[in-house]
């Protein structure tokens, strides 16, 4: 198991990590502390990785309205092993999000001066969101 995931900053001081599903396709994800979910993509990627539909779920926006997203099944390797997510579906065609269910059991380093985007792997359990 891999002790690190490494990412980059892009030119607008967004922190972005590359992660691959477990069918092989490469995924830049932008990280989204502000979402706590595990993974949002646009739909004609999730069709594209032709993901299995789940249902839908509602999340709250930043200006504070309320939306149903169709929800879908993905896997996707995290420290070089599958885990299963509940990916997120928008209507957006820009890139796809890594939200904060991803950050539990892991040291998170955003630092854009150094350039650094950095999930460490602690070690002994993660803390479980509640619902």
């Amino acid at each position: 198991m891999r002790k690190q995931e490494q990412g980059w900053w892009d030119g607008e001081l967004s922190p972005h990590l590359e992660i691959s599903t477990s069918s092989g396709a490469r995924l830049d994800l932008i990280v989204d502390s502000g979402f706590n979910g595990a993974v949002t993509l646009p739909l004609a990627l999730i069709k594209k990785l032709r993901l299995k539909k789940r249902g839908h779920v509602y999340n709250r926006l930043a200006d504070g309205s309320v939306v149903s997203m169709p929800s879908f099944k993905g896997e996707i390797l995290w420290f070089g092993q599958r885990l299963q997510v509940l990916v997120q579906g928008t209507d957006a065609d820009d890139e796809g999000l890594l939200g904060t269910e991803l950050f539990q059991g892991c040291v998170v380093e955003l630092d854009p001066d150094a350039d650094r985007v950095l999930f460490r792997k602690k070690s002994g359990r993660a803390r479980k969101r509640t619902k």
